[in-house]
């Protein structure tokens, strides 16, 4: 009888760790936030608008994981859950110091700002939030470079539709925004995920 009390309480206590990672939204929260301010991004990086795709991060990385660490604040406030290992607000003042005081780092801020997000997700080892934190810091550092804008100069051309000199204009102008739009994408349907998997948990 203790050893089915016991293996009943051991039950009890997993559903509850189960209960208490899908009420944090763990991953969620912060994949859905930079998701949406990677889509916001992308209009901003188009060449005739110069430099305020970087400026854009500047702001925006810091005030993303501020964001992240008050909907947590809040969440712990409601429910007596917060964001567990690691802090967003601090990670958030890591970033902004950062650009601050290393202006190099002006040259490709998203990959900073994925730095943050991997340190958090790294002390809450939290591995599906350090994979989608890498990928956005290194499709966003690549990018940075024309890299994978690049590519769709290989795949346009593959497809034919390069056949005039103003369609190489126009991808030049669509290149960076259309890869900062997939990139953004890719991180809310990463969230979105999340979100169905820390909902089933509960």
């Amino acid at each position: 009888m203790e050893r089915a009390d016991a293996q009943a309480l051991l039950r009890d206590a997993e559903l509850l760790r189960r209960r208490a990672r899908g009420d944090r939204h763990a991953s969620s929260v912060p994949l859905l936030i930079f998701g949406a301010l990677t889509v916001v991004s992308a209009p901003l990086a188009f060449p005739a608008l110069g430099l305020w795709g970087e400026l854009f991060w500047l702001l925006a990385g810091p005030a993303g994981f501020l964001a992240t660490g008050w909907w947590y604040r809040r969440q712990q406030a409601r429910s007596g859950i917060g964001e567990g290992r690691g802090s967003y607000t601090v990670a958030g003042v890591s970033t902004l110091l950062a650009f601050v005081l290393v202006p190099l780092v002006w040259i490709a801020p998203l990959p900073v700002v994925a730095a943050g997000l991997l340190v958090v997700a790294a002390l809450q080892r939290n591995r599906y939030l350090a994979a989608w934190a890498t990928v956005l810091g290194l499709l966003g550092g690549l990018e940075r470079f024309f890299v994978l804008s690049n590519r769709l100069y290989d795949l346009a051309g593959w497809f034919g539709w390069l056949r005039e000199p103003r369609d190489h204009g126009l991808l030049d102008d669509l290149g960076q925004p259309i890869v900062y739009a997939a990139l953004g994408g890719l991180l809310l349907a990463a969230g979105l995920v999340a979100l169905r998997r820390e909902r089933a948990a509960r």
